[in-house]
């Protein structure tokens, strides 16, 4: 029997049958409706027509089962198709049979309360702005058209949501299916996995520690309560945090990313277009060169960045930051608030340049006691440079030998290096600077400057107005520039710089380096480096032994007490150079003049004429082929690279002509054909054309050479008939006397020496090692272990 409720509202019906399996027709009216139901023992079919009125195509069944828990009955399906409207579905209880729940067309409600695990549940909202509520069984949600959400809100266990279609969402073994067809996902009260696809999705994380992941497409993405993390992938994404501490990461972006938390679709990569909202706490960059400001975020918040890989600028806002820099080389820039930089690999910088006028104190030791007045930032230990402000700064460096790069800025600044080699950049005003241990460069500018270079070969670089310079232990340097004639004297007197300036150079300080005028540069008592760059210089040594750099122009080179050196080694234009002689020294049309108080000369990479004085002179030749001439006195001469020629003259002299075919004529006196620095084999043979050297050298030693001295290697010495004097240093050296009354010592090494048949007493001393000697009866031997006949 079937009973038809038609053409009138119902308030409620009930209807009751004595015989079983009994059919209620339904029709719903145009309105939206609400049909409940409640069965008897028996297996009952209830059919809905949700459309008002004849003529409509019916056909769509589900079947109940019974509520009465005296019964025991199972359905095989149950399917609800509500068609047109704005429907509501309710599942209240738990669900033990499939069933498929259709919204149709209109923006619909779908809920299961509940559900059994292995039992699919198919909820289709169709056309429309859906929504579909899952419960604890298999769910498979298809949203159809338009904006469908599911939602997982009030669900206490974890949760993995993934719109990829493979039916293993929901809680571990619940195996929920998110089809196509669905642009969000609400979260629920645990700690939920939630991955979009590469359309447009809303991702919402509800409670809970969430992960959160966009994927392609333009995605909203919203953390909700608890700490979250958002990663939006491709697309013009919006992250928001809500309550909790909440991370927006880019960690896998090879390109530079610009993130400002000013509520603005300006984020993300170039043209990207992400909104990264101020509600967001932590932000993690990629591994390009990342400019991240939270400057503009809400006043007074806490927030963490981390720049990972790259070369970022970071900003922090005015609240309590954690700033990261990652790998690479990054500027971290303070806005207020106690924040702490820590700067991971690479050379990082802590930038106080937004305090302006300010004055901050800044400390590389680990220790929150940095930033202006009473604020508590900790710049740590892994940050090397900082930036001051336009106050009187106090900045100083690490404990250890890291290298610190400061720029006071202007104001009064104290700036101190550390043990590092450092450079400290004063700035405008008054500053001091001290770079204490290693290798500092300190530089001033407009000011009264102090300059302390504590230990290590410092460089000390004034500014205009009245600098006072104290170099410290080891070789220091003061260095100037610019067209004006400067007086620079070592001697503890505020008479140094230009004309007035008031420079107060003292006496520790070892190398002065004038400006590109007409300077006059007087060194101290102790041993000096003097160089005079451009202009007409005059370098006088005074005590020590000093070093004289004219530089281009007509120089002055005066020696003084000590020996003394002219340096042209960074010259490679040809040299023409006689110590003492007329100004025509240097490169042509040099006219510099190397006075007699100048013992020695070191020449250039060009083909270079270089002559001694009458005093003892040690001259290096440099690259070219160089002609030496040592002329009076006991001379050292050093051909070094190129096809050299060296004449000692008078004098016992020294000659070294390095790795090349050279020339060694030793003129009057007793002179020594030098290989004493070589470590393969060397032969030489006074006298006997160009054969002398290393293998394939080709040396002319001659005949005015009286005495050889070899190296490291097993050398063969052989005289000439005068008497010699052979020395072989290590290595088992052979050493032919052939006449004379010859010194012959081995030194280390198995020596064999030959002195037999020269009618001749010779001293022959073999040194270390197991020696041989074939001799006369007559000879003066010592530490010979066999003789020979």
């Amino acid at each position: 029997m079937i009973e038809k409720l038609e053409q009138r509202r119902l308030m409620s019906v009930s209807v009751y049958y004595e015989v079983p399996t009994r059919t209620i027709l339904l029709v719903g009216t145009p309105g939206n409706d609400s049909i409940f139901f409640n069965t008897g023992p028996n297996t009952d079919m209830v059919q809905v027509f949700p459309n008002y009125g004849g003529g409509t195509n019916y056909g769509n069944y589900f079947n109940l089962k019974p509520t009465d828990n005296d019964y025991d009955v199972t359905f095989t399906h149950i399917e609800v198709d509500m068609r047109g409207g704005n429907d509501k579905i309710l599942v209240a209880g738990t669900i033990s049979t499939p069933a498929t729940l259709k919204g149709g067309d209109g923006n619909d409600v779908i809920t299961i309360a509940g559900g059994t695990p292995g039992v699919i549940t198919a909820l289709e909202g169709g056309q429309g702005d859906d929504v579909l509520y899952g419960g604890t069984g298999s769910e498979h949600f298809f949203g159809g058209e338009g904006h469908d959400v599911i939602t997982y809100a009030g669900r206490q266990q974890k949760l993995s949501l993934r719109m990829d279609n493979a039916g293993d969402d929901g809680a571990i073994g619940e195996n929920d299916y998110i089809g196509p067809g669905n642009e969000a996902i609400i979260g629920g009260d645990n700690d939920d996995l939630i991955v979009g696809d590469n359309n447009a999705n809303s991702l919402l994380g509800g409670g809970g520690k969430d992960v959160i992941y966009g994927l392609g497409g333009n995605d909203y993405m919203a953390g909700e309560n608890g700490d979250d993390l958002l990663d939006g992938g491709t697309g013009a994404d919006s992250f928001s945090g809500g309550g909790g501490n909440d991370t927006a990461r880019f960690s896998d972006r090879t390109r530079q990313l610009r993130i400002t938390l000013d509520d603005a679709a300006n984020d993300g990569e170039i043209g990207e277009g992400d909104n990264v909202q101020a509600s967001m706490e932590t932000i993690l960059g990629g591994r390009g060169n990342d400019n991240i400001n939270l400057y503009f975020g809400v006043p007074n918040a806490n927030r963490n960045v981390q720049g990972r890989d790259g070369n970022d600028t970071i900003r922090g806002g005015t609240g309590h930051d954690t700033i990261d820099g990652g790998n690479g080389d990054d500027l971290l820039q303070s806005s207020g608030g106690n924040d702490q930089f820590a700067g991971g690999a690479g050379t990082d910088t802590a930038d106080y340049t937004a305090y302006a006028t300010v004055a901050v104190h800044v400390s590389l030791d680990g220790v929150a006691n940095d930033g202006a007045g009473a604020e508590q930032d900790n710049v740590l230990r892994d940050v090397e440079n900082v930036y001051g402000t336009n106050g009187n700064d106090l900045i100083e460096g690490q404990s250890d030998d890291v290298a610190n790069v400061f720029y006071g800025q202007a104001g009064n600044d104290t700036l101190k290096g550390g043990p590092g080699n450092d450079t400290l950049n004063g700035g405008a005003h008054h500053d001091k600077l001290y770079g204490d241990a290693g290798h500092d460069a300190l530089n001033g500018a407009q000011g009264n400057d102090f300059f302390s270079g504590g230990n290590g070969r410092d460089t000390l670089n004034g500014g205009a107005d009245a600098d006072t310079f104290s170099g410290g232990l080891d070789a220091d340097t003061v260095a100037y520039g610019g067209l004006i004639n400067l007086n620079l004297s070592a001697d503890n007197i505020a008479n140094d710089g230009a004309p007035n300036e008031g420079d107060n150079i003292q006496i520790d300080v070892e190398t002065l380096i004038g400006g590109a005028g007409n300077d006059v540069i007087r060194g101290s008592a102790g041993h000096n480096v003097l160089r005079g760059s451009f202009g007409n210089d005059t370098l006088i040594g005074e005590g020590g032994h000093d070093t004289l750099d004219g530089g281009q122009g007509a120089d002055v080179f005066e020696g003084g007490a000590g020996t003394d050196t002219a340096d042209y080694s960074d010259r490679t234009a040809p040299l023409t150079i006689g110590i003492g002689t007329q100004p025509d020294d240097g490169e042509a049309n040099e006219h510099d003049n190397i006075k007699t108080d100048v013992e020695n000369v070191r020449g250039g990479s060009g083909n270079d004429t270089i002559s001694g004085s009458s005093f003892a002179n040690e001259i290096w030749g440099g690259g070219g082929a160089d002609k030496l001439v040592g002329r009076e006195g006991d001379d050292t001469l050093h051909g070094d690279n190129g096809v050299d020629s060296l004449e000692g003259n008078q004098g016992n002299d020294i000659l070294d002509g390095g790795k090349h075919a050279d020339q060694l004529n030793g003129g009057e006196g007793r002179d020594n054909a030098w290989y004493g620095n070589r470590t393969n084999n060397v032969f030489v043979k006074l006298g006997d054309g160009a054969n002398d050297g290393e293998v394939g050298e080709n040396d002319f030693i001659q005949g005015s050479v009286e005495n050889a001295t070899a190296g490291a290697g097993n050398d063969t010495l052989i005289g000439d008939g005068q008497n010699n004097r052979f020395d072989g240093l290590a290595g088992n050296d052979t050493m032919h006397g052939m006449g004379g009354i010859d010194t012959m010592n081995g030194y280390a090494g198995n020596d064999r020496f030959y002195a037999k048949g020269d009618n001749a007493v010779d001293l022959i001393d073999g040194g270390a090692g197991t020696d041989i000697a074939q001799t006369d009866n007559n000879e003066n031997l010592n530490a010979i272990e066999t003789l020979i006949p």
